[in-house]
């Protein structure tokens, strides 16, 4: 039976290579829900980092940065 993998907005930031303000912008504004906690922190999903990888592409693009 596989388990549930779940990740900090600091592992996020991590994988992604972003700043974590730019993740929990994306988080707070696309009103994405943890699914659960960790103690204190905020735990989201996979599928959460995967869109927030595409709502960052989409600011990205909206800004003009090509990098």
């Amino acid at each position: 039976m596989a388990t549930a993998r779940f990740i900090t907005v600091g592992e996020i930031s991590r994988r992604l290579d972003v700043p974590v303000h730019r993740i929990s912008y994306v988080l707070r504004t696309r009103r994405k829900k943890p699914e659960g906690w960790a103690g204190r922190a905020k735990v989201y999903s996979v599928d959460a980092m995967k869109a927030v990888n595409m709502a960052l592409n989409s600011i990205n693009y909206d800004r003009g940065d090509t990098t």
